[in-house]
């Protein structure tokens, strides 16, 4: 017989994000289990109900953003009205969220044992944007909700070192499992040849041109705007493609403006994922000087295309990119930046326009740790043996 696991999440499909993507690529690749899901109807386009791959969505709210802030209270409701049809064998939270907070209460009062899943992008203190900055507000009124997860979870699963330290940081104190993001390492080392043809085409990019390439959404921990802050102390056939859209969008063409390098920079907001793997092939450099991360999976998928990376030491990236001056006992799979700081943007860029045979090396050793370490089957695999030790709690 199938085990059955409810799983909660602030979102998922049609919305996309890393959180959701991982959730897809695990449970698509576990036919042998039961998946149901609680998440917030955050569009009204959106059905109540519907199978997505592996997984029933129940989809709960009118259709709002602002359907997240009562999921805490509904979603549980909702799930103890699915368990007594279902009887499920475990819970599986995705993030520390608003959907976290349903969860611990369901598992309170079901005593059915609760995966925690951390992969936050953001730092913690972001959450202070609840209470508009105020820190003392917070602790009072918001703090007790994000930690109520954390304080009924059975064990916690993390996707870097930096986001264990943060379950610890909540009082955790039991089980935490390492087990980072995979990526589709075949999709993204093979793209086709006329895609990406057409990709150049589309932007004109010349013989000698040298493009640097992002790829997510457009918001302040992702650090765009010192790329382009970057551009005016560069060479002018060294031009920037951002594939993503986000809140920061109109901020960064105004500030493109004001530097005058708005000719130099070309924003695609639209892009299915699908074609990602071709926009990198098109490409020369990956950069994303990132404020913060929870694991960075661009990252990795920039890596498996075969570009190299510059990003910053920060979060869960140090975990896989390793730079041969700050890590001179590895193998170096990358470049660092300094965040928020366009001058070493300019020094790391130019070591690899100054250093080809770093260049190639740092190519190959970063297809090399991708292809041993990240692909989805392995991930998966771990995944599992969690589930299992998480139901036999």
């Amino acid at each position: 017989m199938k085990k059955r696991i409810l799983i909660f999440s602030t979102s998922y499909f049609p919305h996309i994000g890393g959180a959701e993507v991982a959730i897809k690529e695990i449970t698509d690749r576990l036919p042998d289990y039961e998946f149901e899901m609680i998440t917030a109807r955050l569009n009204k386009e959106w059905p109540k109900q519907e199978k997505v791959g592996n997984i029933m969505v129940h989809r709960l709210g009118l259709g709002s953003s602002l359907c997240k802030f009562r999921l805490p209270f509904f979603g549980a409701r909702k799930a103890r009205a699915l368990n007594k049809k279902k009887k499920f064998d475990m819970v599986w939270c995705m993030l520390a969220s608003q959907a976290s907070i349903a969860a611990g209460f369901f598992r309170k009062s079901s005593g059915i044992p609760l995966l925690l899943t951390l992969q936050e992008g953001d730092e913690e203190k972001h959450l202070v944007r609840y209470t508009l900055g105020n820190e003392f507000l917070y602790r009072l009124l918001v703090r007790p909700w994000h930690f109520l997860v954390f304080k009924h979870a059975d064990r916690t699963q993390v996707i870097s070192e930096d986001l264990r330290q943060r379950a610890l940081g909540n009082q955790f104190t039991r089980p935490i499992d390492i087990v980072p993001n995979g990526v589709e390492v075949e999709r993204f080392a093979r793209a086709s040849q006329d895609d990406v043809a057409r990709i150049k085409k589309k932007f004109n990019k010349q013989a000698n041109d040298v493009w640097l390439i992002t790829t997510g959404r457009l918001e302040n921990k992702n650090g765009v705007e010192f790329i382009i802050r970057a551009l005016p102390s560069l060479k002018e056939n060294i031009k920037f493609l951002s594939v993503g859209d986000g809140n920061d969008l109109e901020k960064l063409i105004q500030t493109a403006k004001e530097l005058g390098v708005e000719d130099r920079i070309f924003f695609e907001k639209k892009v299915d994922n699908k074609e990602i793997p071709a926009y990198l092939k098109a490409a020369d450099i990956f950069i994303r000087p990132s404020l913060s991360e929870g694991q960075g999976i661009s990252f990795l998928e920039a890596m498996a295309a075969g570009v190299p990376v510059i990003t910053t030491p920060v979060g869960g990236i140090v975990d896989f990119l390793f730079d041969s001056k700050a890590n001179p006992d590895k193998l170096p799979t990358g470049i660092f930046c300094e965040p928020r700081d366009p001058d070493s943007i300019v020094k790391a860029l130019n070591r690899y326009l100054d250093n080809s045979a770093l260049r190639e090396k740092i190519i190959n050793n970063a297809k090399t740790m991708v292809k041993e370490k990240y692909q989805w089957e392995g991930v998966v695999k771990r995944i599992e043996e969690i589930f299992i030790k998480t139901i036999n709690t």
